[in-house]
């Protein structure tokens, strides 16, 4: 079945910024989203680890985000040219 995410709910995803609480994770600041947002949006993408905790594959969810943005691209730019067209007609 096909993907179909607006760029408004890409655009509407939580960005943040976040350290790891697990000790044996690395200290430094992470940038990402909230995997209970894309769990509503596109819960394909959501997944729970050992421990029960909500995951979150980013690869995944950027090939459908890029794809869906690419495919609203295409339909914009076609309708810019047929508005093009009929103002220069």
């Amino acid at each position: 079945a096909d993907v179909a995410l607006t760029a408004e709910q890409i655009a509407e995803a939580p960005s943040i910024k976040f350290t790891w609480k697990d000790e044996n994770k690395r200290k430094d600041v992470n940038v990402g989203t909230i995997a209970q947002y894309w769990q509503e949006v596109l819960p394909e993408v959501v997944g729970k680890d050992r421990n029960d905790k909500l995951t979150l594959n980013y690869s995944t969810l950027a090939t459908a985000s890029v794809i869906s943005l690419a495919k609203e691209v295409v339909q914009l730019k076609e309708r810019i040219a047929e508005l093009e067209s009929r103002l220069s007609a």
